[in-house]
């Protein structure tokens, strides 16, 4: 399993330091827009520890490189590549910021393993052809949960244009929070 995220370090004292660019430091919603770093962070998990992997410059922040998304592809494809170079197989952990049409659609097409934590704005295409909001699945499982011990649901889908790949979407309602 290799966790991989994105990571925000602002460096609000920095002039002309190479890659500079705009960050917002989401430890702190009432923070503004400062100067920093936008890095893709990889870490293996290896039991309960983690490994790092990798760890680079995301160019589009300082207003230099490609796209934000071949950036962060790149990334993940030369993990791939290290890993499958060990000869081990990958499964990546991808949180929110991954939940992209053209990251998930060439991770689908190059046989990539990914769990992806998927905003509630993404739709989805149920078996039965329906296309349904990740939201609307939340509420569904939200009203079967009072008084039900179980919280995990699990839905057979497809992505919308990509329907050629199954996928499996998990809802786990946490009592606890909203």
């Amino acid at each position: 399993m290799v966790a991989v995220d994105t990571v925000d370090v602002v460096k609000q004292w920095g002039r002309r330091m190479e890659g500079l660019g705009l960050v917002k430091d989401h430890s702190d919603p009432q923070e503004p827009v400062r100067r920093g770093y936008m890095l893709a962070q990889a870490n293996a998990l290896v039991g309960r520890q983690l490994v790092p992997l990798d760890v680079r410059l995301l160019k589009a922040y300082a207003g230099r490189g490609d796209s934000e998304n071949r950036e962060l592809l790149a990334a993940l494809r030369a993990v791939n590549a290290l890993l499958r170079g060990a000869n081990t197989s990958v499964v990546f952990l991808l949180d929110r910021g991954f939940d992209r049409r053209e990251i998930l659609e060439a991770l689908l097409r190059e046989d990539i393993g990914l769990v992806v934590r998927l905003a509630k704005t993404r739709h989805v295409v149920l078996e039965d052809g329906r296309r349904v909001s990740v939201s609307e699945l939340m509420e569904r499982c939200r009203q079967q949960y009072r008084g039900v011990a179980d919280r995990t649901w699990t839905f057979e889908v497809r992505l919308p244009g990509l329907e050629e790949y199954p996928c499996l979407l998990v809802v786990y309602i946490d009592p606890k929070r909203d």
